[in-house]
């Protein structure tokens, strides 16, 4: 049995967030998304109303889109631990006095939580916290969708009769970057298909210094502008101009569960600038009109009617 005050768990720094970014777009046809399995903690007793101050507005999928009360209720009701699901199991319960919860393990995958009871003083019945696969109702509409974005076709590295002589040299040669080094293979080709350029075959002593897309067709896709020109990313610099590479349907949902793929054709390269605007977030407008641009809902999406 496991106790912890509501005190001591708020004074508690149980986890650091951080954005970690990294990229191995390997290459196939235009695919479906959620192919990984992702065991969540589930709180009991919230529903979207109450995560929302007991508001129904907005606390439904629109469509394609996950409306913003719909994804806090979501990102309440499934945790990666049993203390926090445990938590709002109390807060939620209407009966408690946010003293003491107690964590009682029944099994690898259920906790009894238990918590003071204002009325009584003592600690309730309990609630059993369970870990399993969240309800395919609650995964984000986008995780659902067959992509096809504009570097679909483009070849994997390996097996290439295009891959350039002396590339794994020329790539050691650089420093940063092991020989056979995929991530560096696949951002060439994106950089010079971009620029409507094959790769020297074989590699000459040092790419151009431009070895980026000179554009990116995103903002005509938002709405917000012309094709912008991109550049180059250096060392030390941010520069709101600076290509990188977006996923069309984010690595991870809502609730932090298996989403888009590490595929070519789940790539597009965009702005620092538009890339720090959508921040993965599935509830933004601009992030969902790029999904829409290069996916479609496929056969097992959770979509309403």
């Amino acid at each position: 049995m496991y106790s912890l005050t509501i005190k001591k768990f708020l004074n508690f720094n149980y986890r650091k967030v951080s954005h970690i970014l990294s990229f191995s777009l390997f290459s196939v046809p235009a695919y479906a998304q959620v192919t990984e399995p992702c065991l969540k903690w589930h709180a009991a007793n919230i529903d979207c109303a109450k995560a929302n101050n007991n508001s129904e507005t907005g606390c439904e999928l629109l469509n394609k889109r996950l409306t913003p009360q719909y994804a806090k209720y979501k990102r309440q009701k499934y945790q990666d631990s049993p203390w926090v699901a445990c938590i709002i199991t109390a807060k939620y319960g209407g009966d408690w006095d946010q003293i003491t919860i107690v964590l009682e393990p029944i099994d690898a995958d259920t906790f009894r939580c238990r918590y003071k009871s204002v009325v009584t003083g003592g600690l309730t019945g309990g609630t059993n916290i369970v870990r399993a696969e969240p309800t395919l109702g609650d995964r984000d509409p986008c995780c659902y969708y067959t992509v096809s974005g504009p570097y679909s076709r483009t070849r994997p590295p390996v097996g290439d009769p295009d891959r350039p002589k002396g590339f794994d040299e020329f790539l050691a040669k650089l420093g940063k970057l092991q020989p056979n080094d995929f991530l560096g293979m696949q951002k060439m080709r994106i950089r010079f298909k971009n620029r409507g350029e094959a790769i020297p075959n074989p590699l000459p002593d040092s790419l151009p210094p431009s070895a980026n897309p000179p554009r990116s067709d995103a903002h005509r896709i938002v709405g917000t502008g012309d094709p912008e020109f991109l550049t180059d990313k250096l060392p030390g610099q941010n520069r709101p101009t600076d290509a990188e590479i977006h996923h069309i349907v984010p690595r991870k949902d809502s609730i932090g569960c298996p989403c888009g793929t590490n595929e070519y054709s789940n790539a597009l390269v965009i702005s620092r600038q538009l890339n720090g605007e959508l921040l993965n977030d599935r509830t933004n407008a601009k992030l969902m009109l790029i999904a829409d641009e290069y996916g479609v809902p496929s056969g097992q999406s959770p979509f309403p009617e």
